[in-house]
């Protein structure tokens, strides 16, 4: 994300976000035994340094996560019926939901053969123990978020097996599979609805969902680019190979084959229907920032769409060092 498109202002900001995360995060691993304390530690390090699980943070981008500045994008009001205020409030979503990221997050990497024999097995029923302890101290068990809540875990969990399943299928369709990747994301927007619960807004609450599914298709996408040549030597087909498998006809369905027969001009073909579907999620996506009035989204919206067409023209060139020259 280029310094003008909200870049270097929310850096600082989600660094410091971060910073403060981190800590938090350290000091509930304290309290795990030291072996699985020790190994969460490494796999947040892997995580950040790119040098663990292939699959990129979701709903990251070069500034860092927008789903941990949502909560405070949405919260408009000065002031809230809450122990420590609006801040405080804001602060305990965030870190809710960062447990739930790494509660899925960790049994997504397991159920992906990404993490085996490892004492990190227990870490998401802690976390996730944690995610529920922090909302619990906002919202009574009589409160709509809790329904909310377990609906957008299911969603994700269930969106997880989901897109695995129509991966592993090379003749289940492209679309199809970028729908599953918005369920994906649901667990996105527990924290701002827990927000939205508080303030008395929860009417935007549909649009907010829709903003994150959004988002989440496209930086799943931007993301299976980078994974093309891993996902297809495991025999999976993530989105941008079921685009390319279309543009290459039904005889393909093999992804040695399709590395073998791909020429540039149906990497052209594919990277352009690619480019115009994210453009068209990020168009539905504006429409829900701006009925939201979130100025922040509609930047993060404007950076995404500089990498996609950074990517339209780099993308053949990428192909030639996965396929090889045609």
């Amino acid at each position: 994300m280029s310094k003008k498109r909200g870049g270097f202002g929310r850096a600082s900001r989600v660094a410091s976000t971060e910073h403060h995360l981190d800590t938090r995060l350290s000091a509930l691993a304290d309290g795990w035994p030291a072996t699985l304390g020790a190994q969460f530690s490494e796999y947040r390090r892997a995580l950040k340094s790119g040098t663990g699980p292939s699959i990129a943070i979701w709903g990251g981008s070069c500034d860092g996560p927008y789903w941990i500045e949502l909560p405070e994008w949405v919260a408009r009001d000065e002031s809230v019926a809450t122990p420590g205020g609006l801040q405080r409030l804001i602060r305990d979503m965030v870190w809710g939901q960062v447990c739930l990221f790494y509660a899925v997050r960790i049994e997504d990497d397991i159920f992906d053969g990404q993490l085996s024999r490892t004492s990190l097995a227990l870490a998401p029923t802690l976390l996730m123990n944690e995610s529920l302890r922090v909302f619990s101290s906002h919202f009574d068990r009589r409160s709509a978020f809790w329904e909310f809540y377990g609906k957008a875990i299911d969603s994700t969990l269930e969106g997880i097996l989901r897109a695995s399943e129509l991966q592993r299928d090379p003749m289940a369709p492209a679309e199809l599979l970028l729908q599953t990747y918005a369920r994906v994301d649901s667990i996105f927007s527990i924290g701002s609805a827990g927000v939205c619960e508080k303030l008395g807004t929860g009417s935007i609450v549909p649009a907010l969902c829709l903003f994150v599914g959004e988002i989440g298709k496209v930086a799943q996408v931007i993301d299976d680019f980078e994974d093309l040549d891993e996902d297809l030597a495991d025999g999976r087909f993530n989105y941008v190979a079921k685009v390319l498998l279309d543009k290459s006809g039904s005889s393909m369905r093999d992804p040695g084959l399709l590395t073998k027969n791909l020429n540039t001009e149906t990497q052209g073909a594919a990277m352009k229907d690619i480019s115009a579907r994210l453009h068209a999620c990020l168009d539905v996506a504006g429409r829900a920032a701006g009925a939201l009035e979130l100025p922040a989204a509609l930047d993060l919206i404007e950076s995404y769409r500089g990498t996609i067409r950074q990517l339209s023209f780099t993308w053949v060139d990428s192909c030639r060092g996965i396929f090889g020259p045609r």
